[in-house]
């Protein structure tokens, strides 16, 4: 287990000062233990707030640029979210979870009492600041609808700005004239932009999968938004003018870039690519051009921000690696399977017990391997230039389907689980995704928008070769997680209710029959028991994640598992007696096992590392996953030099 240290105790910034291979100068704001996160620049450029995770806590930190003199200013509690400077750089505006879940709230940065501003049930999460710093947004997530909330900062009524069916969050711009907000209704994702008193409302793109990007959306002539859309199979980046212009595609990319910043003068973008084959700072000049690499190092980055003066970029930085592990149910006994120094990941156990596929990045690319759940050396199945993912064992195991990007989009393959006799089964333009085998074999279920764009239904395809055919028609409805039941009768998905808020339906194998299950909202990880009598499913209470059970034709859903922190990825064991699943409670995820009747929770892991995605051996004896060192350091690297005359 990694040591935790009692305190932080930082140097100067000549502490782990080195260069990028393309020279540019790289400084580790944060050398101490703890995971940093979310780094923010005071308006005057002076400071540094970030969110740090410690000895189980998290809180908002503040410390001068170079990472000296850091400042608890926010009360440790279980979780804490993107700490945001008031425009006079007094106040620290951020989201924490505490025991009645997650609300907003201000900390003073000079010292004193942090004051709670919501207190609702469900879900609160700040956005951002008015330009006055006199009042705020943030969200409110209840029965199924996520709106956008305005709440001054003194004493007054909170107001709705953004509300209505399905999701729509916002930001203010830059010179307080206007809100941009994304909206999700009908299964599409849109931007739009509009005065505060709502007298002037503009929509900006109807594709259908747009995404802001928070919390660096608007230029800093509040001109234009930044988004990524997946229009074309991968995330690129785009730009939005708010006067009703064609939006302007900035990346373009078989790889996924995502998180993207704009630069303080609004000249450059900065974003995250796992172009390369691994993740990296990319720029590009927001004018269009050719993109540059700013980072190239084996680790992942996030969390990205400019510096003040636009002459570097800070971010998180992990140069941890997944790979996968193995531990006894018993009694807890665990062995490493995988020793890459790339990210090994999506492990799933054979039919038989004898062999763990999974997803490795060791090759430069999304590859997938087989490696003996006893222990052994791992062996190479695929072995194309493209990436390879989504793997799913045949319920004879003799065969492996997955998902492959060959020729510029995801369609599904099948191969002999040696990796031999590689098929594709579909070949369409759209991306199609999360193939699932039938319980006898014989069909294999997958998503796919090939008949209406950014409108994902659920398809079959034969195993052994055929024409695919379309089993739901739902306009949009299934957002994923489709799950055959065990006597292959009938689909669990989730999807969107009328509210816009997510619920599971299941749905007949013939596409009739289609009842929704689930009326809270905000549901996930639909699992149905072995037996098929049960459905195990995420639901929030409190703010939190929890565990429930329903009865697979509907009806009254009981907890499981409730707790302020989160629970995720539940899978039942073989005979459904067991109940697998992860937990944030000590500031990192453990694995955790509970019985399917109820009762106490017994932690299977209790490290300092991430234990992600639990996959049970066939027998209920094994749980395989992966897991990485959870902490993050801050960084920054300068970029001026590679900008220079762009």
């Amino acid at each position: 287990m990694r040591t935790k240290a009692a305190g932080l105790l930082l140097a100067s910034s000549l502490i782990g000062l080195g260069c990028e291979g393309n020279g540019s100068e790289r400084v580790i704001l944060t050398p101490e233990a703890g995971d940093y996160h979310a780094p923010q620049y005071s308006p005057d450029g002076g400071k540094i707030a970030y969110r740090l995770a410690r000895d189980g806590k998290q809180a908002v930190w503040t410390a001068a640029t170079d990472g000296s003199n850091p400042v608890r200013v926010s009360p440790a509690t279980i979780q804490v979210l993107y700490p945001l400077w008031s425009p006079d750089g007094e106040s620290i505006l951020y989201t924490a979870l505490g025991e009645g879940g997650f609300d907003v709230w201000v900390t003073p940065v000079a010292g004193g009492e942090a004051r709670q501003i919501t207190s609702d049930p469900g879900i609160e999460q700040a956005l951002n600041w008015a330009p006055d710093g006199q009042s705020l947004l943030y969200i409110k997530a209840s029965g199924g609808e996520v709106d956008t909330w305005m709440a001054p900062l003194g004493d007054g009524e909170h107001e709705p700005v953004l509300s209505g069916p399905g999701v729509e969050v916002g930001w203010w711009s830059p010179d307080g004239s206007k809100i941009a907000y994304q909206s999700v209704r009908g299964g599409e994702q849109t931007l739009w932009v509009k005065t505060l008193d709502g007298a002037n409302t503009r929509q900006l793109t109807t594709e259908g999968r747009e995404q802001l990007q928070f919390p660096g959306t608007w230029s800093p002539d509040s001109r234009e938004l930044l988004y990524t859309s997946n229009r074309m199979g991968t995330s690129d980046v785009w730009a939005a003018p708010v006067d009703g212009s064609p939006p302007r595609q900035l990346t373009r990319d078989i790889r996924e870039d995502y998180a993207p910043v704009w630069s303080p003068d609004g000249n450059f973008v900065a974003f995250l690519s796992d172009r390369g084959g691994q993740t990296d700072v990319w720029i590009v000049p927001a004018g269009g051009g050719e993109p540059v690499r700013a980072t190239d190092d084996p680790g992942n980055e996030i969390d990205l921000t400019w510096t003040p003066d636009g002459a570097g970029v800070t971010f998180g930085y992990n140069e941890a690696v997944l790979n996968l592990w193995a531990t006894s149910v018993d009694d807890g006994a665990t062995r490493q399977l995988t020793f890459s120094e790339k990210n090994d990941y999506s492990a799933s156990v054979s039919p038989d017990g004898q062999a763990v596929v999974f997803i490795s990045e060791r090759t430069g690319n999304q590859d997938l391997w087989t490696v003996p759940l006893s222990g052994g050396e791992p062996t190479r199945l695929t072995t194309n230039a493209a990436d390879d993912r989504g793997p799913r064992w045949s319920p004879d195991g003799s065969r492996i389907a997955f998902v492959a990007e060959r020729g510029g989009n995801a369609n599904i393959w099948v191969m002999d689980a040696d990796g031999t006799n590689q098929v594709q089964l579909t070949d369409w333009p759209t991306a199609e995704n999360n193939p699932q085998w039938s319980p006898d074999g014989s069909l294999i279920a997958f998503l796919s928008d090939r008949e209406a764009e950014n409108i994902n239904e659920i398809w079959t395809v034969p195993a052994q070769g055929g024409e695919p055919v379309r089993v739901t028609d739902t306009g949009g409805n299934v957002g994923g997680n489709q799950r055959w039941s065990p006597d292959g009768a009938a689909f669990l998905y989730l999807g969107l209710d009328d509210e816009g808020g997510q619920s599971l339906y299941r749905v007949s194998t013939t596409g009739d029959n289609v009842k929704q299950l689930t009326f809270a909202g905000a549901v996930g990880y639909g699992r149905w028991s072995p037996d098929g009598a049960n459905i195990l499913f995420i639901g929030l209470g409190r703010g939190s994640a929890d565990l429930l059970v329903m009865p697979a034709q509907g009806g009254a859903a009981k907890t499981l598992v409730a707790t302020p922190a989160n629970e995720n990825g539940p899978r039942w064991s073989p005979d459904g007696s067991m109940v697998a699943f992860r937990t944030y409670q000590d500031g990192n995820y453990d694995i955790a096992v509970i019985p399917a009747s109820g009762g106490p929770v017994r932690k299977l892991t209790e490290t300092a590392a991430n234990e992600n995605a639990p996959e049970w051996s066939p027998d209920g004896k094994t749980l395989v996953y992966s897991a990485s060192d959870s902490d993050h350091k801050l960084v920054t690297v300068s970029v001026g030099h590679l900008l220079a005359g762009r």
